[in-house]
C-alpha cells in the first residue's frame, strides 16, 4: 500500500540541489479529504483505517550561495482533528541540521501558500489551527536572516479571513508583518528559481519552477505546492480536494500543470516519494517516481 509518509530526496538540475526534507504526516479520513473518489479504484493509497497519508515537509534548493526554503512544513505539532485527521510534525529544523544547513543559513523562505501544513516553522511558537489560546510576547521567526516572500494575493486574502486551515495570527502573521515581501508570477528568487502564479487552491497560490541557470541541463524541477495533493488527482484530475478555496479554478490548474509532461513535479504531499513525473502511456495519466537524474 502506499501509505508511508515520503523520506528525504534529492534531485540535481545542473549544479542546483533540491531536497526534500521531512517535517511529518497526516492520515487523513477519505471521506474529508476526496468525498468525491471511488475508493475501490484506489484501494492502494488507504490504511486500515480507511484514511489517506499527507507528508508535509519543505524544499531545500541550493543554487550557487544561494540557499531556499520552499514552505515550512507543518510546526511541532501533534494534533487530533475531529473528523478528519491526525496531525504531527515537528522534524523540519532538525532534517535541516542532517543537511548540514542550520537555520541562519537561509536566505530566502518562499511560500507556495499560506495554509498552516505549509507555515509551521515560520517563528518559535507552533501554529494552532484552532486558535483559542491567549499567547504573550512575541514569536521570534525562525530563520532570522531570509527575506521571507509569498504572493501579495494570499497575503491580502489570509489577512482578512480567520477560517480553520489558515494561518495562526500569532504564530504566522504576527511575525511576518515586518519581514514579508510579495511576488509575483515570473519574478526570480534566486539564480534559475523562478515564481509561476497556480491559483486555485488558495487565491494567491505560487508554483515554484528551478531550472539550472548555467542553461546545460534542460529539465525543470517544478515544486507544486498544494496544485496535487494525491497521486489518485494524476489519474482523476477532477477530484478536488477539501480545503480548495475555489475548486473550478484548482482543477484548471491541475490540467495545466500536468500538461508539462517534460518536467519533473515536485509534489511535497505525496506519500511514499515527492519526485515524478505525468506519465500518459498506459492510457491514463500516472504517477511514475523520479529517484535519480
Amino acid at each position: 500500500m502506499t501509505t508511508t509518509p515520503a523520506g528525504r530526496a534529492q534531485l540535481s538540475v545542473g549544479a542546483t540541489t533540491v531536497t526534500y526534507i521531512p517535517d511529518g504526516h497526516g492520515s487523513f479520513s477519505t471521506s474529508f479529504a476526496f468525498p468525491q473518489a471511488d475508493w475501490q479504484d484506489f484501494a492502494a493509497y488507504v490504511d486500515a483505517d480507511g484514511r489517506i497519508t499527507l507528508s508535509f515537509g519543505a524544499f531545500l534548493i541550493r543554487s550557487g550561495d544561494d540557499a531556499v526554503l520552499v514552505d515550512l512544513g507543518v510546526g511541532a505539532v501533534d494534533l487530533e482533528l475531529p473528523g478528519i485527521g491526525h496531525v504531527r510534525g515537528g522534524a523540519l529544523v532538525r532534517n535541516l541540521a542532517a543537511e548540514g544547513v542550520a537555520p541562519a543559513d537561509i536566505g530566502t523562505v518562499v511560500y507556495t501558500h499560506l495554509h498552516s501544513d505549509h507555515v509551521g516553522w515560520t517563528s518559535d511558537v507552533a501554529p494552532d489551527p484552532f486558535m483559542t489560546q491567549a499567547r504573550p510576547g512575541s514569536p521570534v521567526l525562525t530563520f532570522p536572516n531570509a527575506r521571507y516572500r509569498v504572493a501579495g494575493k494570499e497575503w491580502s486574502y489570509w489577512s482578512g479571513n480567520d477560517l480553520f486551515g489558515g494561518p495562526d495570527p500569532y504564530a504566522v502573521l504576527k511575525p511576518l508583518a515586518d519581514s514579508i515581501d510579495f511576488v509575483a508570477d515570473g519574478d526570480t528568487i534566486a539564480p534559475g528559481v523562478t515564481v509561476r502564479a497556480m491559483p486555485g487552491h488558495t487565491p494567491g497560490h505560487l508554483a515554484i519552477a528551478v531550472a539550472d541557470p548555467a542553461g546545460t541541463d534542460s529539465v525543470t524541477i517544478v515544486i507544486a505546492g498544494d496544485c496535487l495533493h494525491s497521486p489518485i488527482q494524476l489519474a482523476a484530475p477532477g477530484l478536488r480536494f477539501a480545503s480548495d478555496v475555489d475548486p473550478g479554478q484548482a482543477e484548471i490548474t491541475r490540467a495545466a500543470l500536468l500538461r508539462q509532461t517534460s518536467a519533473v513535479i515536485a509534489a511535497g504531499h505525496f506519500p511514499g516519494h515527492v519526485f515524478g513525473r505525468a506519465d500518459r502511456s498506459g492510457g491514463r495519466v500516472n504517477w511514475v517516481p523520479v529517484h535519480n537524474r
